[in-house]
């Protein structure tokens, strides 16, 4: 899934797409695993993408 674009930003901002479906996906799967009592240790990394866009570019060289 692509990360929304910022209405109007000029120029297109470089974001960070989290995949809020998977991030969902595992948030339920948490909540589910506290109610039946088990409980994670530690941080659940999750993977995103940078979404390069227009507000950012080379380096100009002189």
């Amino acid at each position: 899934m692509a990360a929304p674009s910022r209405a109007g930003g000029r120029p297109p901002f470089t974001t960070v797409d989290l995949d809020p479906e998977r991030l969902g996906t595992t948030a339920a799967r948490c909540l589910f695993d506290a109610l039946d009592g088990r409980r994670p240790s530690g941080v659940i990394r999750q993977p995103c993408r940078r979404v390069v866009r227009e507000s950012t570019s080379a380096i100009r060289r002189a």
